[in-house]
């Protein structure tokens, strides 16, 4: 479905869904190590196809999670693990 990037203190998500239906995103996240029950939640339009999560801190593992709304409802969720870096960090695919 797309990728999220880490970068030192943010992180962007690219998607690229074919579902021509759809009426928004929804982008959770949330540190790896902490309540996995808390998550900061986003929804954005259909026509967006970038996100990005600033204010994250360096060195630190979150989980992101990419969710689609239709008619029907919503999704399947799709996941990654991405790790914030002092410079351009790996690429982890959802």
């Amino acid at each position: 479905m797309g990728h999220c990037q880490g970068y030192r203190r943010e992180a962007v998500c690219l998607y690229n869904v074919t579902e021509s239906e759809c009426e928004c995103y929804q982008i959770s996240y949330r540190l790896h190590s902490r309540d996995p029950l808390r998550w900061t939640t986003v929804e954005v339009g259909s026509n967006a196809r970038q996100f990005t999560v600033t204010g994250l801190s360096s060195e630190h593992t979150y989980v992101f999670r990419l969710t689609a709304r239709t008619a029907v409802g919503w999704g399947e969720q799709q996941e990654a693990l991405v790790v914030t870096t002092e410079r351009r960090g790996k690429q982890h695919m959802l």
